[in-house]
């Protein structure tokens, strides 16, 4: 009887759709244990009064082509010095030249910003070597910061790309709250990106580093790459899950990062020692012109002026041809070459510039006593002035007729004086 209430039971929990006994309870979950960083990335732990760090660690061994360009480290850093305004004295050894790059809690910076891995990357004998710190956790700050210490206490020269803006004063802020001294605030600092900007700026659209890479060196990331605004994310994710599989393209996005800045700045400094030798990038005549306004800030102006030639010389897009030809005019000058300078004015007031008829006007009156065609030009000057007048352009057309008034008054005075001589004779 028992048995016949317990099998009605059964059926109506059945019906309510009530699941009983073992067999429909889930199978018990096997835990799944992830892999540690070591196991995924070649590297060790350094350890520190602060606690261990990780420390990932790659060699590239000459000869080593980073795309295209071959990395070579640069014996002489002269130009790229007097560039970046060190005394002649303070010119970095290539040895002593460290490559940092960061990768971040964030990509806006504020307090509450840190770098969770430093990329350091150094020439050293035959490689160059790259060192990624790696913190598994905030709290490893401190000893991040000690090992940082002890790798680059042997270095003078720090290059980074944008690193005047974020990377340094990232550093200087999370050393200043965890009380530690900050000896790189104190070293020569080469922010590539400045360069590059001014080198390339009329033939690269866009000088990120990772275009640079791709339209400069020639060089093309493989599929490991993340993009750097998916840096942050990732790391948090593994804080949440302790699953660093995904940071393994974190490694190797921060490591192309260093060899690419490292490739970039040894090239750029060959090209600031060498102009005019020819390199293995296809130099455009925009190149000689951005390179020659580099040479212009380093006040090697004679340098500048042949630069300017060799764009020009190579073809340049119309909207940077008439700066070009009125930039060489004007250190030709400048050094005193006058034929150059008018032979470059002629041409530039051929089509229609208004400044270079101006140079031709003054050369004619005070330079070669041609008041005739110092007159020429000023007329060639105001005929070029536009129609629609704005003030900028009045006082312009007021400066050009008071140069005509002032020239008509010394040729009608030659005039004179040439009648009264014939008189006297």
């Amino acid at each position: 009887m028992i048995m016949d209430d317990i099998s009605d039971l059964l059926k109506k929990l059945d019906g309510l759709g009530v699941k009983v006994g073992t067999s429909q309870l889930p199978d018990h979950q096997v835990e799944v244990k992830l892999p540690a960083i070591e196991d995924l990335i070649q590297g060790e732990y350094e350890s520190t009064q602060f606690g261990e760090i990780f420390i990932a660690t790659t060699r590239y061994t000459f000869p080593y082509n980073h795309g295209e360009q071959p990395l070579i480290p640069t014996e002489s850093l002269i130009n790229i010095s007097r560039w970046a305004k060190f005394r002649d004295e303070d010119e970095p050894d290539i040895n002593t030249t460290l490559f940092l790059d960061t990768e971040t809690s964030g990509l806006a910076g504020g307090t509450g910003t840190f770098a969770f891995m430093i990329g350091l990357g150094w020439f050293e004998q035959s490689s160059f070597v790259v060192r990624q710190l790696f913190m598994r956790d905030p709290s490893e700050e401190q000893a991040l910061l000690a090992v940082l210490a002890r790798i680059t206490k042997n270095y003078s020269c720090v290059v980074t790309y944008n690193g005047k803006s974020f990377d340094i004063p990232l550093l200087r802020s999370r050393h200043i709250q965890n009380h530690f001294p900050f000896e790189m605030g104190e070293w020569k600092h080469i922010d590539l990106l400045h360069l590059v900007r001014q080198v390339w700026k009329y033939s690269q659209e866009s000088r990120t580093l990772k275009d640079m890479e791709v339209n400069i060196l020639g060089y093309q990331r493989s599929q490991e790459e993340v993009p750097g605004w998916l840096v942050p994310q990732l790391y948090f994710e593994y804080l949440q899950s302790r699953d660093p599989q995904p940071l393994v393209g974190v490694f190797y996005h921060n490591a192309i990062d260093i060899v690419s800045l490292a490739a970039l700045f040894c090239t750029t400094s060959q090209m600031l020692e060498s102009p005019f030798q020819p390199f293995r990038i296809s130099s455009s005549g925009a190149d000689y012109i951005g390179l020659a306004r580099v040479f212009e800030k380093i006040s090697m102006s004679e340098i500048a002026a042949r630069l300017y030639a060799k764009g020009i010389e190579n073809g340049l897009p119309d909207e940077l041809e008439m700066p070009a030809l009125l930039r060489y005019a004007e250190l030709c000058k400048r050094n005193g070459y006058y034929a150059d300078a008018i032979h470059l004015w002629a041409k530039a007031a051929s089509l229609g510039n208004i400044d270079a008829c101006v140079e031709l006007a003054k050369y004619y009156e005070h330079q070669a006593s041609d008041l005739q065609m110092a007159y020429t030009y000023t007329v060639k000057a105001i005929s070029y002035l536009p129609k629609n007048k704005i003030y900028s352009t009045r006082k312009q057309e007021s400066n050009l007729n008071n140069r005509l008034n002032r020239l008509l008054k010394k040729i009608n005075h030659v005039i004179k004086l040439g009648d009264s001589e014939d008189v006297a004779r």
